[in-house]
């Protein structure tokens, strides 16, 4: 269930595993409480975490109406994007509950170690910076390292300062963390 920014709250069936087809069945929207509901066919669905599917308005108040959904799930769970009508009318949507429908890659696996490289473990989350970050501000995030991830030292590299990573995991294949690994 989603709701417009024009107080318009819409129902649409989805299916499949993970559920990411929108139908078989009606969709339905209305202004609840003031505006009987209209009634459609619903084709399209989700792609990762990216929304795209079309609502073609049959039976009821708005019979006669597409509307084009597009959005993406944010961090939050939560969906959003816009919707435009055959009419050209735009108004945003937000989903009104998390959606447990979101694709969920398996988990990385980390290649072992290589002969004669330097590595080290990153022991929790943390920002890679495209340069030391500082003085403070010198450096611009450029991605994150997640736990457990083998990064590849460069150069000397002592606990809780700037280390210089590199590797497959490494956004842009090199950059600068503070911390967080065991050598």
């Amino acid at each position: 269930m989603l709701t417009q920014d024009n107080g318009i709250t819409v129902q649409v069936p989805v299916s499949g595993s993970p559920r990411q087809s929108v139908g078989p069945g009606k969709a339905m929207y209305a202004i609840v409480g003031k505006t009987a509901g209209t009634f459609g066919t619903t084709y399209g669905g989700m792609n990762g975490r990216n929304i795209n599917f079309t609502a073609r308005w049959e039976q009821g108040p708005g019979a006669g109406l597409t509307n084009t959904y597009t959005g993406q799930v944010g961090d939050d769970g939560f969906a959003s994007g816009t919707t435009r009508n055959n009419l050209n009318n735009t108004n945003s949507w937000r989903s009104n509950e998390k959606m447990s429908c979101v694709y969920k890659p398996p988990p990385q696996q980390n290649p072992p170690p290589q002969q004669g490289k330097r590595m080290a473990r990153v022991t929790e989350d943390v920002d890679v910076y495209n340069v030391k970050n500082e003085p403070d501000g010198a450096g611009h995030v450029i991605g994150i390292l997640r736990l457990d991830q083998q990064v590849e030292l460069v150069g000397s590299c002592a606990p809780e300062s700037w280390c210089q990573v590199a590797g497959d995991n490494v956004p842009g294949g090199n950059g600068w963390v503070w911390g967080h690994l065991q050598l």
